[in-house]
């Protein structure tokens, strides 16, 4: 897949807005990304029948759904629901594989679910609960947007409110990482008509472009490539190698195979490309929701530093961390094993844990999704100062003094 391939966003709204709307929703979206509308009128249940006809003999929906609506090649694949576009989103959530095959997922004042004594159907917000649990690792991204419009609670067309199965949702899987919540409320209890239809019109868009947009520019550089080669070393290790002695803690031998790896003078090639053979091999085990990403060229912060505990494992040692391609997933995978220290909790960080960084850059910058991926060669001093070591500092490997009162520090993660 090349770079120059757009990536995808599919828009479930029941019928297609005015233009003015779907300008809205265009500029929302970084270039290069298109925008595809699904707009039959209806309820839930046409949009589900969307996905049920796109379902193939193998169970999934999203690669007929693009066989119909959107064929050819795309980088990455998103989606979007407006009110009742949910049902397509909820047939696509069902499978693991369509699942793992979305950048991204925003539902608008969307996400409904039928009412069992009185609480949302479990059965029916599961696979979005599934997709919550993905976004807070980072994997994806899922932001839910949601209005206080009622819905008929009794009789037989009652119905959950998109409140109630954000409730429901928050309560399975808290938010975090990029599983964002927010609640609106523009309009008053008497025009609750209204409230809905500016979910579309006013806050929508915004809401689409501070996450979808800014997740897909600052992750288009991490997009798998489909020409990644078998990576090979530029050097084979020879003679002694004291990243394998088991007398010395884990952080430690990731120093020293780290120094080892800047020695060799490890870098890109050409200059700012983000590649070499090193670096593809660093590259290649990177992972995202269990399946290797086939990266040829990327930020490779992140992947050298798994890449020095992948190569300092001694037999039998589990992993410090999944391997991965991105400091944002490194520091939730962290918070979720108990391995993050936040800055200013008191942690005194050691020789060989890693630090990350907010990074920020023209696509994203507040550095919101970006993360850049350091370890620490030699702690803190009483006045903060510290050095870190790094790859894909300058194009290459690099040892560089710090402060830990650095505004962009966000924390380290233990190494044990």
């Amino acid at each position: 897949m090349t770079r120059d391939v757009k990536d995808l966003v599919l828009f479930a709204c029941p019928g297609l807005p005015e233009a003015r709307v779907v300008k809205l929703y265009e500029d929302a979206l970084p270039t290069p990304a298109e925008l595809r509308w699904i707009g039959p009128a209806g309820r839930s249940a046409v949009f589900s029948q969307v996905g049920q006809n796109c379902r193939g003999a193998d169970g999934l929906v999203l690669p007929g759904l693009l066989a119909r609506y959107a064929p050819g090649p795309w980088r990455s694949v998103s989606l979007i629901s407006y009110s009742a576009g949910y049902g397509l989103a909820r047939e696509l959530l069902r499978r693991p594989e369509d699942r793992m095959a979305l950048a991204g997922y925003v539902a608008i004042d969307s996400v409904h679910a039928g009412l069992v004594g009185g609480q949302p159907s479990i059965v029916q917000l599961e696979p979005f609960g599934v997709y919550a649990a993905m976004a807070k690792q980072c994997e994806c991204l899922f932001a839910l947007g949601h209005t206080d419009v009622a819905t008929p609670q009794t009789g037989p067309d009652a119905f959950a409110s998109t409140t109630q199965c954000a409730a429901w949702l928050v309560e399975t899987v808290p938010a975090g990482g990029a599983w964002i919540v927010r609640a609106y409320d523009l309009a008053d209890d008497a025009h609750q008509k209204a409230e809905h239809g500016r979910a579309l019109s006013v806050w929508g868009a915004p809401f689409v472009a501070e996450t979808l947009g800014a997740w897909l520019a600052a992750w288009g550089a991490y997009a798998a490539c489909a020409e990644a080669e078998e990576p090979c070393p530029d050097t084979v290790p020879s003679g002694d190698m004291p990243w394998l002695d088991p007398a010395l803690p884990r952080g430690e031998r990731c120093v020293l195979w780290s120094l080892a790896e800047k020695a060799d003078g490890i870098v890109e090639v050409p200059p700012g490309s983000n590649t070499s053979q090193r670096i593809r091999f660093y590259l290649a085990p990177c992972e995202r929701a269990g399946r290797r990403l086939g990266l040829a060229a990327a930020p490779w912060c992140a992947a050298s530093a798994c890449a020095a505990e992948l190569a300092t494992r001694l037999p039998g040692e589990k992993a410090a961390h999944p391997y991965r391609c991105s400091g944002l997933e490194m520091q939730a995978d962290a918070e979720a094993r108990d391995t993050w220290r936040a800055k200013g909790c008191g942690y005194a960080p050691r020789r060989g844990d890693l630090a990350i960084y907010r990074r920020r850059s023209a696509a994203d910058p507040e550095g919101k999704w970006q993360r850049h991926v350091v370890r620490v060669e030699t702690a803190p001093e009483s006045d903060g100062v510290w050095r870190s070591l790094g790859g894909n500092e300058g194009g290459t490997w690099a040892l560089a003094s710090r402060g830990v009162a650095d505004g962009d520090l966000l924390g380290w993660v233990e190494y044990t």
